[in-house]
């Protein structure tokens, strides 16, 4: 469950085109930008003015041009990243096969639980497939879905649980790979040292690669990057 306080959400003009940015309470008195999911969010003490934050907006987007923005993961009736592909919702039960929609039963108001149901199969089946590859046992492990503001995954060895972010089925299958071998790699290695991407890059060779596409919104992966180069 989302537990942010979201206060409004303001248009910024930026190299001709208007970006939309979630504006969230903090009590932090301290601007702090997040990209998340083909969002722009601002999390700010509401002692500082709409104008400043826009003018904020335009430097932040001045110094990261490389995220894909005003593309959110899911536009509520309308439309959902799976793998690396744009599904329009529907409940139409003879859609429910086919590639261009994704399916939700009608009796379900929001299509987000079985967006995390056929996220949390997807993850369980990669994980013992990977986990096995990398000689792991994680057989008496939990695997759970979360909505996380901090972190795409979270491997837990003490409790026995690893968690995922359920927002990551929006990307394609080798982009979430790279998070599925991360955690997995924290078996041997709890840190983030040079030992532990050592291990991470042994089985995903690509790994930064696929780190740079997860944090700027290039759900389609290689796809995003040419449309990139011939937008700009």
């Amino acid at each position: 469950m989302d537990k942010r306080k979201i206060l409004s959400t303001i248009e910024v003009k930026y190299n001709d085109k208007a970006v939309k940015v979630n504006l969230y309470y903090s009590p932090c008195k301290r601007i702090i930008f997040r990209f998340s999911y083909g969002e722009l969010e601002i999390y700010y003490h509401t002692i500082i003015g709409q104008e400043k934050l826009k003018n904020y907006c335009i430097e932040f987007l001045k110094k990261n041009k490389n995220f894909f923005l005003n593309r959110p993961y899911y536009k509520e009736g309308l439309y959902i990243f799976v793998r690396g592909k744009k599904k329009y919702l529907t409940t139409d039960i003879h859609l429910k096969n086919n590639q261009t929609f994704f399916y939700y039963p009608k009796n379900s108001i929001d299509p987000i639980k079985q967006y995390k149901r056929d996220f949390l199969e997807y993850a369980t089946i990669k994980i013992k497939e990977y986990s096995k590859k990398m000689n792991i046992d994680i057989s008496d492990y939990k695997i759970r879905t979360i909505l996380s503001l901090s972190y795409y995954g979270c491997f837990m060895k003490k409790d026995r649980q690893i968690k995922f972010d359920y927002r990551l089925f929006a990307f394609k299958d080798e982009i979430m790979d790279s998070v599925f071998y991360h955690e997995l790699a924290h078996y041997f290695e709890p840190k983030h040292n040079d030992r532990f991407y050592t291990i991470v890059q042994l089985y995903c060779p690509d790994y930064f690669k696929y780190h740079f596409y997860l944090t700027h919104g290039y759900f389609q992966g290689d796809l995003d990057v040419y449309e990139k180069s011939i937008n700009n």
